[in-house]
């Protein structure tokens, strides 16, 4: 027999799964490229508190040098995902970390 879970049930999956994952999430805001949530291992990643990054743009999440390609692929990215391997975040401290977006 299927398991038949109720609405409220998946969001708590859902808030639960955001919350405990270990890798660094963030929900972006596809017509702007602001970031709109991220989760604690985001933050973790990121050396930024949860509200130092609601409302950053995603390019400047990103070393200056990658940050004109970032804002002219995101959305393209945002229209046609894929997993891109070359890219780095830039944490609070300046230092860039390799990251699969």
């Amino acid at each position: 027999m299927p398991l038949v879970l109720s609405a409220s049930d998946r969001q708590s999956i859902h808030a639960l799964n955001w919350e405990s994952s270990l890798d660094g999430v963030f929900a972006i805001d596809t017509e702007s490229g602001e970031v709109v949530d991220a989760n604690p291992a985001a933050e973790a990643l990121t050396g930024y508190s949860h509200n130092e990054l609601l409302g950053l743009h995603i390019a400047k999440l990103h070393p200056e040098a990658e940050r004109t390609s970032v804002k002219a692929q995101f959305p393209h990215w945002a229209r046609n995902p894929s997993i891109r391997t070359d890219f780095h975040i830039e944490r609070h401290d300046s230092q860039p970390i390799p990251v699969s977006i």
